[in-house]
């Protein structure tokens, strides 16, 4: 009977300490731990995480730097910040790979989460990658006088990104792994695919389109000359063509009074401009984009008609409106 409880005695810090051991790697690299946050706070190129509100899609939802290299083929070169962000429901669960190709919200809104389909129809995790050269994902500090601030801006070294944070997360969701994204998204996708086809278990671009060219001249007459036919019929696609045509030119016309104004309307509705951006560029870029946006979005004709049956003003009477 002695001998049973000094076995039992002996026995009893051995659980303990078992129960108090911090999360620990296995041989394979894989990381264990109960909570997410106890396993991302192990990734040695995790830092800064912040815990974001989770709302109605995921248990957890973090935003974190990841520590990324300059240049993958160059990785003496050192290391800059790339802004990631999690939502979590299950280690075992499949985890949606999202490079939509631009940047990351600068507010506290994983909301933006739930809007990739297929996290919110699998209600898988969600690990979404601000791209290399936006938001505060940085390489170099862009000198935008000098263009060789943009020479790590590759289709290479972006989906060297994926393949360095993929192969990272891996060590600590277990399940499957989609790579998805919509427009530019997709062809981050895409690209991802035909550099790394054996990170993912799926690849699933969304309206990707694939340029043949650094100059694709084929979206130029696509814009030109076919937009809008089969869902409208070739005569009344042209018109409506030329009246996208026609109101760019009357906004270009009107730029000197208009374009300040447009600035401003920005200010107020909490836009943010970067220093390089002056209001003739930004009015510009808007106007010259229009016919994509249009397209893409809005497709308002009459509200085009209405602006340009609009009778001209002096310069005069548009500044007092």
């Amino acid at each position: 009977m002695k001998r049973r409880i000094i076995t039992i005695l002996l026995l009893i810090p051995s659980f303990i300490l078992t129960g108090c051991q911090k999360p620990s790697k296995d041989n394979n690299g894989k990381i264990e731990g109960k909570t997410i946050l106890e396993r991302l706070k192990q990734l040695d190129r995790v830092s800064d995480i912040e815990v974001l509100s989770a709302g109605e899609s995921f248990k957890k939802v973090y935003l974190m730097n990841f520590k990324q290299y300059i240049d993958h083929d160059n990785k003496d070169l050192g290391y800059f910040t790339q802004r990631v962000e999690l939502g979590f429901n299950g280690f075992e669960l499949p985890t949606a790979y999202v490079s939509e190709g631009y940047m990351l919200p600068l507010v506290n809104n994983s909301n933006f989460a739930t809007e990739n389909e297929i996290a919110f129809l699998l209600g898988s995790n969600y690990l979404f990658v601000e791209h290399r050269y936006f938001g505060e994902s940085l390489p170099v500090e862009i000198d935008y006088s000098n263009n060789s601030s943009w020479q790590y801006l590759t289709t290479a070294q972006a989906a060297a990104d994926a393949h360095e944070i993929v192969t990272e997360f891996k060590r600590i969701l277990d399940g499957k792994w989609i790579s998805t994204g919509v427009s530019k998204g997709g062809m981050t996708t895409e690209l991802y695919a035909s550099y790394y086809p054996g990170d993912m278990d799926l690849y699933l671009p969304y309206v990707a389109p694939f340029c043949n060219s650094f100059e694709d001249l084929r979206m130029i007459h696509f814009l030109d000359e076919e937009t809008g036919n089969i869902a409208y019929g070739e005569t009344k696609a042209a018109e409506m063509r030329q009246a996208i045509l026609d109101f760019q030119i009357k906004m270009l016309k009107y730029r000197d009074i208009l374009a300040p104004r447009f600035y401003q309307e920005g200010l107020s509705e909490g836009a943010v401009y970067s220093n390089y951006a002056t209001a003739d560029n930004i009015y510009d870029a808007c106007v010259m984009e229009f016919e994509v946006g249009f397209w893409q979005y809005y497709q308002s004709y009459n509200t085009i008609k209405s602006a340009l049956a609009m009778k001209e003003n002096t310069s005069a009477q548009i500044s007092a409106k």
